[in-house]
């Protein structure tokens, strides 16, 4: 049967890209526009209007705040303030005032004892250590001139001072205000000026402060007391001066602050270049990176595009989040649609290199920056296992949640927090819910404008009350029955060596579905022993088994399943000969022509593809034994996947021996466990008996 051409309805876009998937002239003009693209919407956000203004003069116009401005001056000085109104923490030292006094005794007992020709400098060391107060030799000398009565009044009097001192207690740094009481006290007493200078070095030397200042609890104190000033901003939309204003010194900050003043010719100059050097030096190194890790995607121009219009869209939500609050840019949208749409690889270094393209491009902090890597990884992390769309909105959540913790853990390490924390974890949760809902479109896009398959797209492939899955099931259920085993082999073997399970077992439902046409010429849908070919001649026969590729191909495209899948249809017997029929002419004296009695190929070309074609084989080959002996199944798959490496129907696969050989015990342990032997039950063995 002669069907017409019937191509695939898919977007002009992805014919295109289909067309010129590796042409040097397309690549370099996806390149060229990116850049141009990301040029213009970078330059419009980080090039502000920018005014010649002077302290004093009149405003004519509203300026307004193109992004969130932090008036530095002014928080500075708040800040500074906060500071200098903090007080200082003090540690109370508990019986410093008795320690005192017991010092001071200790000096007056010795006192009396102290002769002139006893005050040498290593005597008076002596002293001082005993009484725990450094006097000078000419303190000693006013002292010990004094008779006993003398020496009473004049303990009596410092014990009194001190207990005055003591009332307020005495702080470690004031000691100035103290030796200042001490100074006026002494200078309006009765004493002579020699004994009053005496005690003056008495009592400074002798009093301890009861309160010492605590240093780190201060400073912590200070710190925290600094951290608890919020920046004085002017939010995206703000005024920053009105119309009529006489312009002041404050304002002129301010709009320095954000480069709105215009102070030389060469201010856009710099910043295009800036802006141009940073974009073709991120570019370079991400084509590299893409170039050294990702041949597949780099090689492809499709993707080069997808990944494009990924960064474009990034670059606009960016600008567009980032006039409301830093914390409500999406960049797991990207993340999360480039891991189904590519690989969770290729998503995580493409969230890194967009967060630092938008960390020059809006000149976020580095807080902002951890957030966003951090927010686009958990991103990442779940939907790498998502296979349903309706997992997105939990994936959405999960996002949001995540984004929630990451702003108040970073706020209580900040210790800033308040109101501002409240409305940054406010804008991380909706930033993860958006996220997800954005990325369920961006998804349906890639899907349907560049063609991408994906897991979701695979499972409703899969889902028996598919179109053309009923017409398999219902129009040949052997051959169903059969692909349900292949799909299985395949699934398991591939999960085993690292491909897509998923692909394998959806591409193997369909690989056979060209049996459809003429299901009644293929073993597995004959019944009662009613073969058709045995009254064909077989070069008629090997048409119509050779033709059930190409019929496949044909429904493939009228129902519009993707590339990849036609794929498994197209590679599922390479150019392998049909021998049966082969040697059927050959025995009636015939040479039939190979290349007539084999299939058209081609052979397949990767690995999910590779494993199907020997799953189709082993499968039906093990089917054919009468035995479920373990090691007759054995013997089948070696000889199957044997005889299929002779005759090169692997030749341009990926697969690599050791891949092989996990194959095979996974196809033996899948197939001994469909094909075991039966036990004999006494019944079943007395009924045999009595037939024979």
């Amino acid at each position: 049967m002669k069907h017409t051409k019937q191509k695939n309805k898919e977007t002009n876009i992805s014919i295109f890209f289909e067309n010129m998937k590796t042409n040097r002239k397309v690549k370099l003009s996806i390149a060229i526009i990116f850049f141009i693209l990301a040029f213009i919407l970078t330059f419009i956000s980080s090039i502000p209007q920018r005014y010649d203004l002077e302290v004093g003069q009149v405003a004519s116009e509203d300026i307004i705040a193109p992004r969130k401005i932090v008036n530095t001056s002014l928080t500075n000085s708040l800040k500074d303030q906060a500071v200098s109104q903090t007080p200082n923490v003090y540690d109370y030292i508990p019986g410093t005032k008795e320690s005192v006094e017991a010092n001071l005794n200790k000096l007056f007992k010795e006192i009396t004892n102290i002769k002139e020709k006893d005050l040498t400098d290593e005597n008076i060391k002596i002293y001082n250590s005993k009484s725990g107060i450094d006097l000078t030799k000419e303190t000693y000398q006013a002292l010990i001139k004094q008779d006993m009565a003398s020496v009473k009044s004049i303990q009596k009097d410092i014990l009194s001072l001190l207990d005055n001192l003591y009332k307020d207690e005495v702080i470690s740094d004031s000691m100035n205000t103290y030796y200042k009481k001490i100074n006026k006290h002494y200078t309006a007493s009765s004493f002579n000026h020699e004994v009053s200078e005496a005690l003056k070095e008495v009592v400074k030397n002798s009093l301890k402060a009861n309160m010492v200042l605590n240093e780190d609890a201060t400073n912590q104190a200070k710190l925290n007391a600094k951290n608890a000033v919020e920046d004085i901003t002017y939010e995206p939309g703000e005024v920053i001066i009105k119309k009529g204003d006489i312009i002041t010194q404050n304002q002129i900050n301010v709009l320095k602050e954000g480069s709105l003043i215009r102070s030389g010719i060469f201010d856009d100059y710099n910043s295009i270049i800036g802006i141009a050097a940073m974009l073709l030096f991120l570019m370079l190194v991400y084509i590299l990176y893409l170039r050294t890790f990702h041949k597949d995607i780099f090689y492809n121009n499709k993707m080069l595009a997808l990944i494009s219009c990924q960064f474009l869209l990034m670059i606009v939500l960016a600008q567009l989040a980032s006039l409301f609050n830093i914390y409500l840019i999406p960049v797991s949208i990207m993340s999360m649609t480039l891991c189904i749409l590519l690989s969770p690889r290729i998503a995580i270094n493409t969230n890194v290199f967009m967060v630092l393209f938008l960390s020059v491009a809006l000149d976020i902090n580095t807080e902002a920056i951890v957030f966003l890597l951090l927010s686009g990884f958990v991103g990442i992390l779940y939907m790498q296992r998502v296979q349903e769309r309706s997992k997105i909105y939990k994936a959405a959540i999960i996002v949001s949640a995540a984004n929630m913790i990451i702003v108040l853990i970073y706020s209580i390490l900040r210790n800033t927090l308040g109101m501002s924390m409240v409305y940054n974890i406010m804008y991380a949760g909706i930033n993860g819910i958006l996220s997800g809902v954005v990325s369920m479109g961006m998804m349906l896009f890639g899907e349907y404008i560049f063609n991408i398959l994906t897991p979701f797209k695979l499972l409703e492939l899969s889902s028996p009350t598919n179109e053309l899955m009923r017409k398999l099931i219902t129009g040949a259920p052997g051959t169903y029955h059969h692909c349900l085993l292949v799909g299985n082999l395949a699934q398991e073997a591939c999960s085993e060596i690292g491909a897509n399970g998923l692909l394998a077992r959806v591409g193997a439902y369909y690989h056979d579905i060209g049996k459809c046409e003429k299901p009644l010429f293929f073993s597995e849908n004959q019944q009662h022993g009613n073969n058709p070919h045995d009254h064909l001649d077989p070069n008629v026969s090997v048409r119509i088994i050779k033709n059930h590729v190409s019929d496949g191909v044909y429904l493939a495209n009228k129902y519009r399943l993707p590339r990849e899948i036609i794929d498994f249809i197209k590679t599922h017997h390479g150019d392998a000969l049909i021998q049966f029929f082969y040697y059927k002419e050959k025995s009636r004296g015939v040479e039939p022509d190979i290349k007539t009695y084999s299939y058209d190929g081609p052979k397949p070309t990767t690995i999910e593809t590779s494993v199907v074609l020997l799953a189709d084989g082993v499968e039906a080959a093990v089917k054919s034994l009468d035995t479920g002996n373990k090691e007759a199944i054995r013997a089948m798959i070696d000889k199957i996947v044997s005889s299929k490496i002779a005759a090169h129907q692997l030749d341009n696969s990926p697969l690599k021996m050791k891949d092989i050989d996990v194959i095979k015990k996974t196809f033996f342990r899948v197939l001994t466990g469909v094909y075991h032997e039966r036990v004999q039950y006494p019944e079943q063995e007395k009924s045999i008996n009595t037939t024979k």
